[in-house]
């Protein structure tokens, strides 16, 4: 079987007209889209409008189209530039004695299944595997997603229980009319038989999209039986303490688990040495993960966590060290903050420079930690951006004008950079700007753009260095990450189904105002735009300090 894409005219949806035939001679209309074809066979002899000779194909759009789901192109069509989207083919071989050992499972409704995006994130691996948006309301019949679940084998990815929290399934829909949810997303071991569930569902997706991970602290057994995460932290939901970390609780004189039913009645003693077992965990990144991994499964462990680092300051100067280090921690650590509340308003609340800085860190190699770091902003932002919030004054610190690096401006940079980097990221941030007051969203802006810093006094002080870098990095996000998936074709628009036009729709009115020739740049337009335009003569669209 040969795989291929090709680019779709109207002649190839009215193809019965056509005697099942796609040739160039009949090509008609605007080009609506492209779409991934199998060609199963060939005809040297094959008669068609553009001469002798035709692959035959098979299609994915059911019987009731073409010849029974088939058809055939000509050679030349299959030559022609602008009817084959791909000019190269896959050659795809049966897989001899191949057993599958991880796949995901989804189910998915809507009044319109034409209307919709599909796709599967493994971290920097994203795959678009359904996706009907390029056909107009009338184009063809309506479809039904089925009342089924759809699998995908994912043993290619590399899947892990442990990193299964990094699988994400989106779904985005064209119009704002539509009714589409994402019913159910499971995440399916099939060497311990386990299936990891997501939380998220039932997700009611809309012309922004929508998203569910996987989560680490629910899974369904084989029968369908649910069963969540316990305080014991034995079950078996992907969440086991390991060998580790229970040993060093054990050879420390204490019982991990039975400490933890003591809370929230400690005692000095307790977080003594308490503090002594977790000071001699954050020794080692490895350990440190497991330990996150372990309170995944046990909300206690995460109060006792709370506790003791609150009672022992200089374990958060650890965790700090160890984000540095190690990308996996932060992925981690953040992830269990996006699934307990209290975890990240403790996080919040003792954040500082050096934690900050330290967090930012691994933000520019990791999607994970980027997407799980705009996800807690999405949903703590509105008051953690509130001034004199302990956020607020490290995220607002670029210390004196004179300088660009005595106090945060590189690590946000990093921040701007992560951010902007990743699309679900990239919308999370702008929806925490959607959150503020208009004062609060202004003085953001003021910050980001123009590198402007309000002092506890009310002066305005203006890091004219500092905006130049924010709009750097920033510019350099969009063209690693956004601009490489942005349809050219297409103007920017939320509500486009490409992901990458629809988040520069919502970012251009900040640049731009008025409509047609009256429109103008903003104040924080012409501050990005000269900034792309040093960066375009400098030849260097890098961020300054990446």
């Amino acid at each position: 079987m040969v795989v291929f894409g090709i680019a779709i005219y109207q002649n190839f949806i009215d193809i019965t007209n056509y005697g099942n035939i796609y040739a160039v001679a009949n090509k008609s209309g605007t080009k609506k889209g492209a779409h991934a074809q199998a060609i199963i066979g060939f005809d040297d002899n094959k008669d068609t409008p553009d001469g002798k000779g035709a692959f035959k194909v098979v299609n994915s759009w059911g019987t009731s189209w073409g010849d029974q789901g088939f058809y055939w192109i000509s050679y030349k069509a299959m030559k022609a530039n602008g009817l084959t989207e791909e000019t190269k083919v896959w050659y795809v071989d049966d897989r001899n004695n191949y057993s599958s050992s991880s796949k995901v499972k989804f189910k998915v409704s809507s009044t319109d299944a034409r209307q919709n995006s599909l796709w599967l994130s493994f971290g920097e691996s994203k795959k678009y595997f359904i996706d009907f948006t390029y056909f107009s309301a009338t184009s063809i019949e309506r479809l039904s997603f089925p009342d089924s679940y759809i699998v995908l084998d994912v043993k290619d990815w590399d899947i892990s229980n442990q990193n299964a929290s990094s699988l994400v399934f989106s779904m985005k829909s064209k119009s704002t009319s539509l009714q589409s949810t994402i019913q159910s997303f499971i995440y399916v071991d099939q060497l311990t038989g386990i299936n990891y569930s997501s939380n998220d569902t039932p997700v009611t997706v809309s012309y922004n999209g929508g998203s569910a991970s996987i989560s680490s602290d629910s899974t369904t057994s084989t029968d369908g039986s649910t069963d969540t995460g316990t305080d014991t932290g034995s079950s078996t939901d992907g969440n086991i303490c390991s060998a580790e970390i229970m040993n060093m609780a054990s050879s420390m004189g204490f019982q991990m688990f039975e400490m933890f039913s003591w809370i929230p009645f400690f005692g000095d003693m307790m977080n003594t040495a308490a503090g002594m077992f977790f000071n001699q965990v954050l020794e080692s990144p490895s350990l440190t993960v497991a330990m996150i991994r372990c309170a995944k499964g046990n909300p206690a462990l995460v109060s006792t966590m709370i506790k003791v680092v609150s009672a022992n300051p200089s374990l958060l100067a650890k965790m700090g060290n160890i984000m540095q280090v190690s990308a996996l921690f932060t992925e981690e650590f953040t992830d269990l903050a996006v699934k307990n509340s209290s975890l990240a308003n403790f996080f919040f609340d003792v954040i500082n420079d050096s934690l900050y800085r330290s967090m930012t860190m691994p933000m520019t190699g990791s999607v994970v930690a980027t997407e799980n770091i705009s996800k807690l902003m999405k949903t703590y932002g509105k008051n953690e951006m509130q001034p004199n919030s302990p956020f607020a004054k490290v995220f607002f610190n670029l210390g004196g004008t004179s300088s660009s690096t005595d106090d945060n401006e590189t690590a946000n940079e990093r921040f701007f950079y992560s951010m902007f980097r990743h699309i679900p990221a990239a919308n999370n941030f702008l929806d925490t700007l959607s959150t503020l007051d208009s004062n609060m969203q202004q003085a953001l802006l003021n910050f980001v753009f123009l590198g402007q810093q309000q002092t506890q006094t009310g002066a305005v002080m203006e890091h004219t260095s500092q905006k130049y870098l924010n709009n750097y990095a920033i510019i350099k996000a969009f063209m690693k990450g956004i601009a490489p998936v942005y349809d050219t074709s297409q103007m920017p628009n939320p509500e486009s189904a490409n992901p990458a036009n629809a988040l520069f729709g919502r970012f251009m009115p900040m640049l731009m105002q008025g409509e047609g020739s009256a429109m103008q740049p903003t104040a924080y337009g012409i501050a990005f735009f000269q900034s792309l335009m040093a960066c375009a003569g400098q030849g260097d669209l890098a961020p300054a300090r990446e």
